[in-house]
């Protein structure tokens, strides 16, 4: 009795998204199924992954590992207009915030998260999207 409703769920969801958004989360899958988290990376489903065009033929991403709400930070972000999408979703508690497992398409890569340091609880990602391949993916840097 479960597995119909399922379907039927599943359906139900296909269903009432746009053309647009199909497109977002087959890219996010193609990503999500290829790239190689670098050494020292945490497992894929730990992060908040957040997805962009960079251009025509690029996506870019940061996969974060969601900080603890801090009410501060996110009031602060909600402050700085519609750019700061990337830090209302790493700052704010869900649902403006992300969790562990979320994924996220934005409007454009100025508005994902900027992260510059973190070592691996941040991982920069770029997908080429005319060879369907990871180009990079590499953990920030530590401060």
């Amino acid at each position: 009795m479960k597995l119909p409703a399922i379907l039927i769920a599943i359906l139900c969801l296909s269903a009432c998204s746009s053309p647009q958004e199909r497109g977002q989360a087959e890219i996010m899958d193609r990503i999500e199924q290829q790239v190689k988290l670098p050494t020292g990376a945490e497992p894929l489903e730990r992060y908040a992954r957040t997805y962009a065009f960079k251009s025509r033929d690029r996506v870019s991403a940061l996969y974060f590992l969601p900080d603890l709400a801090n009410d501060e930070g996110c009031r602060i972000a909600k402050g700085y207009g519609p750019k700061s999408a990337g830090a209302v979703a790493r700052l704010c508690p869900p649902p403006d915030g992300m969790k562990a497992g979320e994924r996220r398409w934005f409007k454009d890569a100025e508005a994902l998260p900027i992260i510059f340091d973190g070592g691996c609880g941040n991982i920069d990602i770029e997908f080429d999207l005319k060879t369907g391949s990871v180009i990079f993916a590499h953990c920030n840097g530590d401060a």
